[in-house]
Formats: C-alpha cells, structure tokens, sequence
C-alpha cells in the first residue's frame, strides 16, 4: 500500500513538472500565482496559491468549495448517477462544508447529456451531507452552484474563473480525488483562481476511517 501510494506521489510529482511549463511559461498572466506554482512544483510541495489564507471571510475559511466534474454513469435501471470517484468527490465536498469551511459549494458538472437532468450531483451530494449531518440537516438549493459548460479539467477552471469574478470569490477550496488534485490546482492557478485543495479520499477516511480500505481497493484495482 505504501508503494502504491508513493508510485502515485511519483508520478504526480513528474506530471506537476511537466505541467508547470504551461503554468509558468506561456503567458504569465498571474504573477503572484506562477511564483508560488513555480516553488510548490520544484520542491515537490502541494500546489497552493490561496492568499491570505490566516484571513477569514464572513467566517470561513473560504468563500467556496470546488468540486471538479467527475462524470456519471447508468444503473440499470436507466439513471444517470454520479460515477463512483465523483461520488468521492462529493462525499468530501459535504465533509468540508460540515466543517464550515465555506458558506458554498461551486460543482464543476460540465456539459451533459441531454437524457441527463444535470442534477444528479447535486441530489448526492445533498443526501450526502445528510447522511453526515442527520436527516434534518439541510444543505439549501442556495448554497450550491451549478456549471454545466465545461467539457474537461482545463475548461472547468476557465468556467470557474467566470463564476469566481462573478460572483465577487476570492479563494476557493477544490475536492477532488488525489490523483487529480495537483493537476486542478495547477490549472486553477493558471486561470488566477486563487486556491487550495484537499483530496476526498482524505477528508473522508479522517472522519470514517473504515472506508480506507474500500478507497485503496478501488485504486488496486482501478
């Protein structure tokens, strides 16, 4: 397990320097975030390029939970669920907003297909934090943004920058599975998202940590 898990840290490390020469490179168009993308990358530190992280925002954290699109899949019954590592995804967005890490949660969805309602995600991750908080707890309609443009990681961090100036966001906190975590926030940073990340599989094995090895046989055998 642990050279697993040491492999994926490897590969990730080398994804992460190659993908900094886009980062950095080509347009520079974010000072501040290519010169804390630039040394997380070559010190093989997480990426993160959220400011003033010390500093609170109507008393959080952050303004906004990121959950990058993750697809869906069809059960046989004919319905478009939540592929199981966005499942994770959204098991470890309703994790981070029960910690009260920020007031909203931004759903990367993306494009769908038209037999699909595009809500899928939002109804799991509703009954999600349910399950966590108790069956009265509520997770308003409000509180969660759909994007339903986005075809990709790259797009989604180009439609969440829209969302982000729109809606006057400062930083965000993105959940997404660990293999995909350095490459969302790289991007992220690319588009001058200012942001941090946290991978669900260990925002949810903190809080349930029965569910380490369900996590690391879906990785054994993925």
């Amino acid at each position: 397990m642990l050279e697993r898990r040491a492999s994926r840290r490897f590969i990730l490390k080398a994804v992460g320097l190659g993908t900094v020469g886009t980062v950095v490179v080509p347009p520079l168009l974010h000072l501040d975030n290519t010169s804390r993308v630039f040394k997380s990358v070559v010190l093989g530190e997480k990426v993160d390029c959220a400011q003033d992280k010390e500093g609170e925002i109507q008393n959080y954290p952050f303004d906004a939970i990121v959950v990058p699109g993750g697809g869906s899949v069809i059960t046989p019954q004919g319905v478009h669920v939540p592929s199981y590592h966005q499942q994770l995804r959204l098991d470890g967005a309703a994790i981070a907003y029960s910690k009260n890490l920020a007031p909203r949660i931004i759903l990367l969805d993306g494009a769908k297909d038209p037999s699909e309602d595009g809500l899928a995600s939002r109804r799991y991750l509703q009954a999600s934090f349910r399950r966590l908080a108790g069956e009265n707890a509520l997770l308003p309609d409000e509180a969660i943004i759909i994007e339903n443009r986005s075809i990709n990681t790259a797009t989604n961090m180009r439609e969440l920058r829209k969302i982000v100036a729109a809606q006057n966001i400062k930083k965000v906190m993105i959940v997404t599975n660990e293999y995909h975590e350095r490459r969302t926030t790289l991007l992220s940073c690319e588009y001058g998202v200012h942001a941090s990340s946290s991978s669900a599989e260990d925002l949810i094995i903190e809080v349930d940590p029965e569910r380490k090895d369900e996590i690391d046989n879906l990785y054994h055998t993925s």
